[in-house]
């Protein structure tokens, strides 16, 4: 969230909880999606009081437009999309107002005006892709991993790719075939 007179310089604590949350949720999606993650935060800066930062699609991708454009293309769209309204998700999820997730917003609403040329087809498009997203972090498990991130991230403040990755495959083993499918695992 782009910090401005209305907000305090620094979260509070439970500002804290909220945004190691947030941040959890893109970890874990950027998890899920097989996105390449470099790291989440919680230390503040200029920009944001939180990052997750993932490898998404080459910016050339990203101002491609129209329907004639390759189906690979649009699935980078989706990851795209789902991967900025995670935090959203988990923000709702818990009951919390984070206004450090309008960027987010902002830049998934934009990515799909970008492609799909046409604000209503491209609003219908973030929806879709919304309820996609909650319907990944309904699994108990992609919310047991959720927590788990935050948690961490409240301990650390900042983690690498590589821890996140190894403290999911802790508790969900590793991503799924296809990204788009979400399966629960078999119960012991």
């Amino acid at each position: 969230m782009t910090q401005t007179d209305d907000f305090a310089d620094y979260p509070t604590l439970q500002d804290d909880e909220d945004i190691a949350f947030h941040e959890a949720g893109h970890a874990v999606l950027a998890y899920i999606l097989r996105e390449s993650l470099d790291h989440a935060t919680i230390i503040p800066d200029e920009k944001s009081w939180g990052r997750t930062a993932w490898v998404g699609p080459p910016e050339y991708l990203r101002e491609k437009k129209g329907p004639e454009v390759h189906g690979a293309l649009l699935a980078l769209q989706v990851t795209d999309i789902m991967m900025s309204l995670a935090g959203s998700v988990v923000d709702e999820r818990r009951g919390c107002a984070n206004l450090g997730a309008l960027p987010d917003i902002a830049k998934a609403c934009q990515t799909a005006t970008n492609f799909w040329q046409d604000e209503e087809t491209a609003q219908r498009f973030v929806e879709w892709c919304y309820d996609k997203t909650q319907e990944i972090f309904a699994y108990e498990g992609v919310w047991q991993a959720t927590e788990a991130i935050a948690r961490a991230l409240l301990r650390t403040a900042w983690l690498s790719g590589e821890e996140i990755e190894q403290i999911i495959m802790a508790g969900l083993g590793p991503p799924p075939e296809h990204p788009m499918v979400w399966r629960r695992p078999p119960r012991s």
